[in-house]
């Protein structure tokens, strides 16, 4: 079992492997992991093997990368550790340079347990350097974080959060009020709010022009009544848009 907890060491996993839950299948799958992270990494296959594949393995979740060495021949690593920025196709020849973070979607922040949190923050410096849109790309990724995060109430993940947030509010490049909610409501999911915090965000609200930041604004300082006004002056899509950030787990709409 040490060889088996020093792969899954290595492969950035925190949580407790649960012995009792583990099936024969799952014995053989770690140690085939054992034997392939500690050799040459290479599996051979005559099926198309997908880039990203996600495993199962008892209480674990893992998400793995298959690089095509040749035909019939791949070699198997840590998704986050081998791809942790890779290259998304768009139109026609046109590519973007993004974190693997940045295409998880919401519920991947919830079951997958090799994701390395503590390294996030890197990961978009490495690719903000050549492209700006780094900024946007980890904001996104904050919003699905606190999505998944109010399913989880997981403390790591809530860390990884709170880093990237304040990463984020000290670029001036990135726009102010956007980082200046999200600490907010980040804040306000950790305790409640003070009196000058609410204030200053009444302040905040009045300077706003743009409704839907306004509107979010509101509900972080309780001004629900507020709030229900600027909301119901949103269109069906733009109340369905805005239902859907994080930030509308405050909303008192009854």
């Amino acid at each position: 079992m040490e060889g088996i907890k020093q792969t899954l060491d290595g492969l950035g996993v925190k949580k407790e492997l649960s012995i009792i839950d583990m099936t024969d299948d799952d014995f053989e799958w770690l140690r085939w992991l054992d034997n392939l992270f500690n050799k040459n990494h290479v599996v051979l296959s005559k099926k198309e093997q997908k880039l990203f594949q996600r495993t199962k393995i008892a209480n674990l979740e893992l998400l793995f990368s298959f690089e095509k060495v040749r035909d019939g021949e791949y070699r198997v690593g840590n998704a986050f550790e081998d791809k942790d920025e890779f290259r998304l196709p768009l139109v026609a020849d046109s590519s973007v340079t993004m974190p693997i973070y940045s295409c998880l979607p919401v519920e991947a922040f919830v079951s997958l347990d090799n994701i390395p949190y503590e390294d996030m923050v890197k990961s978009y410096e490495r690719i903000q350097k050549p492209l700006p849109d780094a900024l946007t790309a980890a904001n996104f990724d904050v919003l699905h974080m606190l999505e998944a995060y109010d399913k989880t109430n997981s403390t790591r993940l809530f860390s990884a959060i709170k880093e990237i947030a304040d990463w984020l509010y000290s670029h001036e490049s990135f726009p102010s009020e956007i980082a200046y909610l999200n600490r907010m409501q980040i804040v306000k999911r950790e305790r409640v709010l003070t009196d000058s915090e609410i204030d200053e965000l009444l302040d905040f609200a009045d300077e706003m022009t743009d409704k839907q930041m306004k509107l979010g604004t509101l509900i972080l300082a309780d001004e629900h009544k507020q709030a229900k006004r600027i909301f119901n002056r949103l269109n069906a899509n733009e109340q369905k848009y805005f239902m859907s950030y994080p930030i509308a787990k405050f909303f008192h709409t009854s």
